[in-house]
């Protein structure tokens, strides 16, 4: 169909982010409650006016209390130590994606998504880190795809997920070109429950909303938004996440058509050209101006074909002697 891309709930959703989890919690408790009071009724009296006394009335009493009390504390254990368990076999698609390898990143999660498929937060959350591994490998729509689908999960409130599945389609789209689905996304984006980290949460949408607008070429809008956010843009995105805005911000300064100071997009040039290339060269697989802007200005060297097949493993190998 011809609007898959959009979002199911254009209304806000405006749950409060672990509320869900809190009455889910409530309501088990009050469940066992009651089991333990129907219990206690059960074995301490029959019915009759003159209550027999059963041998083992007390002893299934207390076994019941016990079992009440241990089952959703058992429960949290499991989850606590199924939750470890994910953390563990997720690292080494994030310390792939730390090395500049996206592509090998996306097999590793694409594979722990399918590890996952009973486990519908870790399934989500694996399922996110795909989608983006391939954007950051320049598939942006083979991304979308994923990202569609995660969003798509029944009743998703799970990490963050929720707010940051638009972000990352907004950005696919906007890196992809189309500019429209791409304005949807951000909007939607902005809709959600802000992260826990309410001030982090905005540091990634004026981000996002900076890379819309210079792919649509309003480059005074960008600069507006980068100069009203830049404080905690700077204080909240790590060095990973910040050589985007770092980029655009000197791509929007040189971009203008108002005569200014090439001068004044020197400090993130110079800042981007201490980083690795590979914390830049994925905006620009389907950007030819951001890439050419990139590359006269030194910020990039090389540019590697994305179609290329990865066959670097997630982990690095020993070579041979």
């Amino acid at each position: 169909m011809a609007d898959e891309w959009l979002p199911d709930d254009p209304v806000p959703d405006q749950k409060v982010p672990g509320q869900s989890r809190a009455t889910r919690t409530i309501v088990v408790w009050l469940v066992l409650l009651v089991m333990f009071i129907a219990i206690y009724s059960l074995f301490s009296t029959d019915g009759s006016p003159s209550p027999t006394p059963a041998g083992y009335r007390g002893a299934w009493i207390w076994i019941a209390a016990i079992a009440g009390f241990a089952t959703p504390i058992v429960f949290i254990v499991w989850q606590l130590g199924g939750t470890k368990k994910f953390n563990q076999a997720q690292a080494a698609g994030l310390e792939a994606l730390a090395r500049g390898k996206p592509l090998a990143a996306a097999e590793h999660f694409a594979a722990l998504a399918r590890k996952t498929r009973t486990r519908p937060a870790h399934h989500a959350v694996a399922s996110y880190n795909y989608g983006y591994a391939l954007l950051r490998g320049g598939e942006s729509a083979k991304a979308v795809g994923i990202l569609l689908r995660v969003e798509r999960t029944p009743k998703l409130q799970i990490g963050g997920i929720k707010t940051l599945t638009p972000i990352a389609l907004a950005r696919a789209f906007a890196l992809g070109g189309d500019i429209a689905k791409a304005n949807v996304w951000l909007e939607t984006a902005r809709s959600r429950p802000i992260l826990d980290n309410a001030v982090y949460g905005r540091a990634l949408l004026a981000s996002i909303e900076a890379l819309v607008r210079c792919r649509e070429g309003k480059y005074a809008e960008a600069i507006t938004v980068l100069d009203a956010n830049w404080q905690i843009i700077e204080h909240y995105l790590s060095i990973d996440l910040i050589a985007e805005p770092w980029l655009l911000r000197a791509f929007a300064i040189m971009m203008q058509s108002t005569v200014r100071d090439a001068a004044a997009a020197e400090p993130w040039l110079r800042a981007l050209r201490i980083l690795s290339p590979e914390q830049s060269r994925w905006l620009t697989h389907h950007w030819p101006e951001l890439g050419l802007f990139a590359t006269t200005h030194d910020v990039l060297r090389a540019s590697p074909s994305i179609a290329e097949p990865v066959l670097a493993p997630v982990v690095e190998q020993p070579a041979p002697e």
